[in-house]
């Protein structure tokens, strides 16, 4: 547990978190989470990241962002599915 009551159980390397894992903001609260790959602490490669909201991305990050091909859905029932592009 980190001391902002975050959580991360999976792989390590150099006390990073790196490879595969689980990440979760708090560990009582509805909070952000976010489930798949790591490297050198950042979101990279395949995930499922879901708000405390109940919006939901499953797809592809680079550099902790949601960039390459990803799903979004909304609680509203909207969704998008194609291409991230990461904003400037």
């Amino acid at each position: 547990m980190y001391s902002n009551g975050a959580i991360y159980k999976g792989n390590f390397k150099n006390n990073l978190k790196h490879g595969r894992g689980k990440w979760r903001a708090d560990q009582i609260n509805p909070c952000n989470m976010y489930e798949g790959s790591f490297v050198n602490d950042l979101k990279e490669g395949l995930g499922k990241y879901t708000w405390a909201s109940g919006n939901v991305y499953t797809g592809e990050f680079r550099a902790d962002e949601r960039e390459g091909y990803g799903e979004m859905n909304w609680v509203d029932g909207s969704s998008y599915r194609g291409e991230w592009v990461k904003s400037i």
